[in-house]
Protein backbone atom coordinates (compact mmCIF):
# COMPACT_ATOMS: atom_id res chain seq x y z
CA UNK A 1 0.00 0.00 0.00
CA UNK A 2 1.39 3.41 -1.60
CA UNK A 3 0.81 6.20 1.30
CA UNK A 4 1.29 9.62 -0.59
CA UNK A 5 3.45 12.00 1.43
CA UNK A 6 0.26 14.49 0.79
CA UNK A 7 -1.54 12.66 3.36
CA UNK A 8 1.28 13.35 6.65
CA UNK A 9 1.56 16.90 5.29
CA UNK A 10 -2.60 17.25 5.41
CA UNK A 11 -3.01 15.13 8.87
CA UNK A 12 -0.37 16.78 11.16
CA UNK A 13 -2.89 19.13 12.50
CA UNK A 14 -4.79 16.11 13.45
CA UNK A 15 -1.74 14.10 15.00
CA UNK A 16 -0.41 17.31 16.62
CA UNK A 17 -4.32 16.87 18.22
CA UNK A 18 -3.89 13.92 19.19
CA UNK A 19 -0.78 14.15 21.25
CA UNK A 20 -2.09 17.06 23.07
CA UNK A 21 -5.08 15.43 24.14
CA UNK A 22 -3.30 12.80 25.18
CA UNK A 23 -1.46 14.77 27.38
CA UNK A 24 -4.73 16.93 28.50
CA UNK A 25 -6.25 13.43 30.17
CA UNK A 26 -3.27 13.17 32.17
CA UNK A 27 -2.52 15.80 33.24
CA UNK A 28 -5.07 15.75 36.04
CA UNK A 29 -2.84 12.28 37.41
CA UNK A 30 0.20 14.69 37.74
CA UNK A 31 -1.30 17.38 39.73
CA UNK A 32 -3.24 14.66 42.28
CA UNK A 33 0.52 13.01 42.05
CA UNK A 34 1.48 16.90 43.23
CA UNK A 35 -1.01 17.50 46.03
CA UNK A 36 -1.40 13.73 47.17
CA UNK A 37 0.13 10.34 47.30
CA UNK A 38 0.38 7.39 45.15
CA UNK A 39 -2.46 5.19 46.37
CA UNK A 40 -4.64 8.56 45.23
CA UNK A 41 -3.15 8.34 42.05
CA UNK A 42 -3.41 4.96 41.55
CA UNK A 43 -7.73 4.79 42.45
CA UNK A 44 -7.85 7.87 39.98
CA UNK A 45 -6.25 6.24 37.13
CA UNK A 46 -8.33 2.86 37.81
CA UNK A 47 -11.19 5.05 38.27
CA UNK A 48 -10.27 6.66 34.90
CA UNK A 49 -9.77 3.63 33.20
CA UNK A 50 -13.16 2.38 33.76
CA UNK A 51 -14.96 5.31 32.90
CA UNK A 52 -12.70 5.47 29.39
CA UNK A 53 -14.22 2.16 28.05
CA UNK A 54 -17.17 3.75 27.78
CA UNK A 55 -16.04 5.98 24.83
CA UNK A 56 -15.10 2.72 22.96
CA UNK A 57 -19.17 2.04 22.19
CA UNK A 58 -19.91 5.30 20.33
CA UNK A 59 -16.48 5.52 19.02
CA UNK A 60 -17.07 2.00 17.87
CA UNK A 61 -20.23 3.01 15.99
CA UNK A 62 -19.29 6.07 14.60
CA UNK A 63 -16.71 4.64 13.28
CA UNK A 64 -18.11 1.99 11.65
CA UNK A 65 -20.65 4.13 10.32
CA UNK A 66 -18.93 6.92 8.76
CA UNK A 67 -18.07 4.92 5.86
CA UNK A 68 -21.26 4.51 4.73
CA UNK A 69 -22.26 7.98 5.49
CA UNK A 70 -19.55 8.88 2.82
CA UNK A 71 -20.09 6.57 0.52
CA UNK A 72 -23.89 8.06 0.40
CA UNK A 73 -22.60 11.29 -1.26
CA UNK A 74 -21.45 9.23 -4.30
CA UNK A 75 -24.84 8.11 -4.58
CA UNK A 76 -26.50 11.69 -4.22
CA UNK A 77 -26.14 14.59 -1.83
CA UNK A 78 -29.95 13.99 -0.89
CA UNK A 79 -28.74 10.38 0.13
CA UNK A 80 -26.13 11.43 2.15
CA UNK A 81 -27.58 14.31 3.75
CA UNK A 82 -30.52 12.04 4.52
CA UNK A 83 -27.93 9.33 6.18
CA UNK A 84 -26.10 11.93 7.88
CA UNK A 85 -29.37 13.68 9.74
CA UNK A 86 -30.38 9.72 10.58
CA UNK A 87 -27.27 9.48 12.38
CA UNK A 88 -27.10 12.80 14.00
CA UNK A 89 -30.59 12.56 15.45
CA UNK A 90 -29.82 9.09 16.94
CA UNK A 91 -26.63 10.15 18.59
CA UNK A 92 -27.53 13.95 19.83
CA UNK A 93 -31.62 13.71 19.54
CA UNK A 94 -34.08 15.25 17.45
CA UNK A 95 -32.55 18.33 14.95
Amino acid sequence: MDVSPRVFEDSWPLMITGVVIMIYMRIDQVMIKAMLDNKAVGNYAAAVKLSEAWYFIPMVICSSLFPAIINAKEVSEQFYYKRLQHFLVYFYGSL
